[in-house]
């Protein structure tokens, strides 16, 4: 029997994700009493202002009626986000930590340059 082992490149394994991106280059970037293991609080950030983009877009949607009724009482809308970002806060907690950062940085530096640069552009870009 001829088992062919899978040799593919980080890349093609383990693509890096937007936000997989974002932590390790804040991680990068920040200076060491910058508290660098808290880059997981703007990926928090992030992914939270694309939730509220779409809550706001699906407001939009409804008639003037039920806008002005979510309006004057915002508790019912506010407190779930509220409870949303608590939630997004302790995922990326477990996520984003420095064993997160080294197998991050390992894949990185099996990139070639012209990828890094890529990706490096990504960040600058969504920043």
């Amino acid at each position: 029997m001829n088992i062919k082992r899978n040799t593919s490149s980080f890349k093609e394994k383990n693509g890096v994700s937007f936000f997989d991106n974002i932590f390790y280059w804040i991680w990068t970037t920040v200076p060491s009493k910058g508290f660098p293991d808290r880059s997981f609080v703007v990926v928090t950030v992030c992914q939270f202002s694309y939730v509220l983009l779409f809550v706001s877009i699906l407001l939009t949607l409804f008639d003037e009626q039920v806008q002005l009724c979510i309006y004057d009482k915002p508790e019912p809308i506010a407190i779930p986000m509220l409870i949303l970002l608590i939630i997004l806060s302790f995922i990326n907690l477990k996520i984003y930590d420095e064993k997160k950062y080294q197998k991050l940085e390992h894949g990185f530096r099996l990139m070639s340059v012209p990828q890094r640069k890529k990706y490096k552009n990504i960040f600058l870009f969504s920043c």
